[in-house]
């Protein structure tokens, strides 16, 4: 019985990694229509708040009890995760999706490699082979095409992936802290702040066209963005109470696969020969690097 609802969280998983997969395309499309991918991520946190606030303010507002060290852990977080979307979804203004989300999809190699020095545990042969093997399929991916591409689109979606770096590196603390629906509330209120700050920013330096009305090819294409997203942010908040982290990791590993799929299908991207052996590579140490156990303490031979 309890491998059967294991099984059946493991489901949930891979459904909420699929919904989080097609924000993507979704934002692509919608910028094709007009609607600029920073707009984007502005209205989805404003939308997010108009619905949730409400019932935060009638069912949650006794979990809203920090203390300053994890206030500034929420602020952190918070600043990552609107840095995250405005240079993850900007990104697909300047690089092919499929490029984008390989790039942006080493977050979890980064991961493991970082977290050995941020909680002082020792790092592994193990580990730097995962990090090399990643490293070198992402030199097959963007090598061949590099003199033909945008640098500022390879360097935002790097930076959104050191931004998901340090989102989960946040969260892993605080979510042992404090309640699971005052971290996700706060994180995206302040992110709306945060992302509201860097458009009138870049509004005002000329970095960007001022807002336009929303036509319905915008609209259909906003619901979307918000509706997957905020569906999968319940669905994996649910999953992470039942099952392990590094089997949501694994199972997260379908995100990327989903996502190159449909900027295949949808937007006639395609690799060269070469660039899907790195495609191939850099897959294959996600999965490699979802599946690494570190060994306890316990597990370690005698000396």
């Amino acid at each position: 019985m309890q491998n059967t609802s294991k099984s059946v969280w493991v489901l949930v998983a891979l459904a909420a990694s699929a919904m989080f997969a097609v924000v993507a395309p979704f934002t692509v499309i919608a910028e094709q229509a007009g609607l600029l991918p920073a707009y984007a991520v502005f209205y989805r946190y404003v939308i997010i708040m108009l619905i949730t606030t409400p019932f935060i303010l009638l069912f949650a507002r006794s979990y809203f009890n920090f203390n300053r060290h994890q206030f500034w852990l929420v602020m952190l977080q918070a600043c990552a995760a609107a840095t995250l979307s405005l240079t993850y979804m900007a990104s697909f203004s300047f690089i092919p999706l499929s490029l984008a989300v390989i790039i942006f999809f080493t977050a979890p190699i980064i991961t493991l490699m970082v977290v050995p020095f941020v909680f002082g545990h020792r790092l592994s042969p193990a580990k730097m082979a995962i990090f090399f093997v990643a490293f070198l399929g992402l030199i097959f991916v963007v090598g061949p095409e590099f003199s033909n591409l945008n640098g500022l689109g390879i360097s935002l979606a790097f930076i959104a992936a050191i931004c998901g770096v340090i989102q989960l590196l946040c969260m892993s603390k605080l979510v042992k802290e404090i309640s699971s629906i005052a971290l996700i509330y706060s994180v995206h209120l302040m992110a709306m702040f945060i992302s509201f700050f860097v458009l009138v920013t870049l509004i005002y330096t000329g970095n960007i066209a001022p807002p336009v009305a929303l036509n319905v090819d915008m609209s259909v294409n906003l619901v979307g963005i918000v509706g997957f997203y905020m569906l999968a942010y319940v669905l994996l908040t649910m999953v992470a109470k039942y099952l392990q982290p590094a089997t949501i990791s694994f199972v997260s590993n379908v995100e990327p696969i989903i996502t190159v799929a449909l900027a295949i299908w949808l937007f006639n991207e395609s690799f060269s020969n070469i660039q899907a052996f790195g495609v191939v590579i850099v897959l294959t140490a996600l999965v490699a690097g979802s599946l690494y156990k570190e060994k306890t303490p316990n597990e370690q031979p005698a000396e």
